[in-house]
């Protein structure tokens, strides 16, 4: 960070994290800026080995949120004289309400109630963004239970993207290419609501509308995410983060991720839009969110000429970027709103600098009999790789339990500096053809 003032030593931000993936839990830790003023409170799934290794500095709690009076407690324990002074919810499947409840507890200010539910509800969003200018995706409601029959198709055509109204993480998520499809993914989305229902709820008396799905138009184009940062009392907005988003095998999920700024990529035939676009488009976003105080992330599209917005939420966007934003940004989303809570000075800029992170996968199940990555260090970008981070090696069991929702496995991931949008086809090329994987079939 630019300005290194420094927190007083009991001032604690207290961070609660649930259903991280191990890759993205390590990036948030590693990348901490005020470790010993953080206060960490999670699942045994994000907690799991090898990521509870990296936990041994931190102040941490495990909890398995099925009784948040319990919750409440045990925490309140484990403070005992130590000050929190801010509460940062990355507890999304959860609508955000641990972090509330919580927030509440120890007196602190959080996201009102009815902006959680626009966080956390698709169809309140839609309407929200839409009085509010922003474009969003034609789409159409219905009850998943009733049938489709009164589903009117025609308002988004053919292929289309089915959905919860209230879900995470791309869960629940379809294409359908036809109506085929449409019908089997319906009847597949039901039994799955059927098996969730509650799960994540902490407060009964709050309406989940598991049963309400949304259809909407499938937008052709190139998918973006960024963070931006609001002042709640002067209403001034900070840009935090631009990224693209690298193809991946599956619908919401991802090849990888170039950090980088739209504005110093003038002369790339593949610059779509210039910074102060995106941030009128987020204006328009602070608006739909009453400019409360906080941290948001938007996902969105570039296409036919305009950004169409797909979704937002009140936290900080999280995957394997946010290690590359130590190199690329010198601060991340996150750190700067530790920060905030802090009461500490922070100066925010994306810069010209571009990186880029690209997964190394594989769909194979069995033993890693070989994982070789020397031939990244004699290619055609070996001067451009920051470092490459394996999650498996050789000797690891890959099995179906390890499978992201493609049915394929990460097996680690290649950061990268100084790379264009012209190069990244060849870059994602690159890492495919010259990372050499061979995994021997168990029995």
């Amino acid at each position: 960070m630019a300005n290194h003032a420094i927190p007083n030593k009991n001032d604690f931000v207290l961070i609660v994290a649930t259903n991280i993936e191990e890759d993205d839990m390590s990036a948030i830790i590693d990348s901490l800026e005020f470790e010993k003023n953080i206060i960490l409170l999670t699942d045994n799934v994000s907690a799991r080995s090898p990521t509870k290794d990296l936990f041994k500095d931190l102040l941490y709690v495990l909890d398995d949120f099925s009784n948040i009076s319990n919750t409440i407690r045990n925490l309140r324990n484990f403070v005992g004289d130590r000050k929190v002074v801010g509460v940062i919810g990355l507890d999304e499947e959860y609508d955000y309400s641990i972090s509330r409840r919580l927030a509440e507890t120890f007196k602190l200010d959080f996201y009102p109630k009815d902006i959680l539910a626009i966080a956390a509800n698709k169809r309140l969003q839609k309407k929200v963004f839409a009085d509010s200018g922003v474009r969003i995706p034609h789409y159409v409601l219905f009850d998943i239970h009733k049938g489709i029959s009164d589903v009117d198709l025609e308002t988004v055509g053919f292929p289309n993207v089915l959905k919860p109204a209230k879900g995470f993480a791309s869960y629940n998520v379809y294409i359908n290419n036809d109506l085929s499809e449409f019908k089997a993914n319906v009847l597949d989305a039901a039994r799955n609501i059927e098996s969730f229902k509650g799960e994540n709820s902490i407060e009964s008396n709050e309406s989940n509308e598991s049963d309400i799905f949304i259809v909407e138009e499938y937008v052709v184009g190139n998918e973006y995410s960024c963070d931006f940062l609001i002042d709640g009392q002067s209403h001034d907005m900070n840009m935090l983060r631009f990224t693209r988003k690298v193809r991946g095998p599956a619908v919401g999920e991802f090849g990888g991720f170039l950090l980088f700024n739209p504005d110093s990529q003038g002369g790339s035939k593949h610059a779509e839009f210039r910074l102060a676009d995106l941030e009128s488009v987020c204006h328009k976003i602070a608006s739909a969110y009453r400019f409360s105080d906080g941290i948001y992330n938007v996902d969105f599209m570039f296409s036919k000429g305009e950004i169409i917005v797909l979704e937002s939420t009140v936290r900080p966007g999280i995957a394997t970027f946010i290690e590359l934003m130590v190199d690329i940004y010198k601060y991340t989303s996150i750190n700067v709103f530790i920060r905030k809570k802090l009461n500490l000075p922070f100066h925010v800029h994306i810069p010209d600098k571009s990186g880029a992170v690209l997964y190394i996968r594989t769909p194979a199940l069995g033993m890693i009999e070989s994982f070789d990555i020397a031939g990244l260090e004699h290619g055609k970008y070996k001067d451009k790789i920051l470092s490459v981070y394996k999650i498996f090696d050789v000797g690891s069991i890959l099995t179906e339990h390890d499978y992201v929702r493609s049915n394929t496995n990460i097996l680690g991931y290649v950061f990268f500096k100084d790379i264009s949008l012209d190069e990244l086809n060849s870059l994602c090329n690159y890492v495919e053809s010259t990372v050499k994987i061979s995994i021997k079939a168990l029995k």
